[in-house]
């Protein structure tokens, strides 16, 4: 009886042990170049991100007690890109947004000392996931980006500071470089305290290829 109990509790750790490696496993994935060659993007590799064209991208929430929208339709996103371990990862990277306009009459926005309708993000680290998705969080800080609005008296937020903070996940495809990020992708981003939707899609390359996620 002894032995029967020790058998089974042996079997059960064994199947605990695979099934937690199964989850593990299944929830990472990796950069490849997607132009039909399934090849695995190599490490340190310099990748670029941008807006796809005639789409912009958009930041919604409330700052203040105001509803406020930024919108831009011109980012890029730059950094490296590596597949150590088995798992797909973005470093260094910084997302760059210009000619970023506000909702509200009179108002200009910007990262500190950026120039208005320039914002920059603080450096970023990104994980490509099972989903596909490749998500992203300050590398360093929990600190998105920081906002300055101004504008003048005109503008009803002229002079306030605000803090992006969080992680935005954008759905990849297997298919194509196309990465969105949509209000059901699973972006978790806080501005100034206040739930954000990010909205944007992206098309990825590396060494002058696509770059997908699988």
């Amino acid at each position: 009886m002894r032995r029967s109990l020790k058998m089974l509790g042996l079997t059960f750790s064994i199947v605990c042990a695979l099934s937690g490696y199964a989850a593990a496993s299944s929830f990472a994935a990796q950069f490849h170049f997607g132009d039909g060659a399934k090849e695995l993007v190599p490490n340190g590799t310099l990748f670029q991100s941008n807006l796809k064209s005639k789409t912009s991208a958009s930041l919604s929430s409330t700052v203040g007690g105001v509803p406020v929208t930024l919108t831009s339709s011109n980012g890029v996103t730059e950094g490296t890109l590596n597949n150590e371990g088995g798992v797909g990862h973005a470093k260094e990277a910084t997302l760059t947004f210009t000619g970023v306009t506000v909702s509200l009459s009179g108002c200009t926005v910007e990262s500190p000392g950026a120039g208005a309708g320039t914002v920059v993000t603080k450096l970023l680290k990104g994980e490509a996931l099972a989903g596909p998705a490749v998500e992203f969080k300050p590398e360093v800080e929990t600190t998105f980006v920081e906002l300055v609005f101004g504008g003048g008296a005109g503008c009803a937020l002229n002079g306030v500071h605000a803090k992006v903070t969080g992680t935005a996940r954008g759905l990849a495809s297997s298919t194509n470089n196309e990465l969105r990020f949509t209000t059901t992708s699973g972006s978790n981003l806080m501005l100034g305290g206040n739930k954000a939707t990010f909205t944007a899609t992206f098309l990825t390359t590396a060494a002058g290829r696509p770059v997908v996620v699988e």
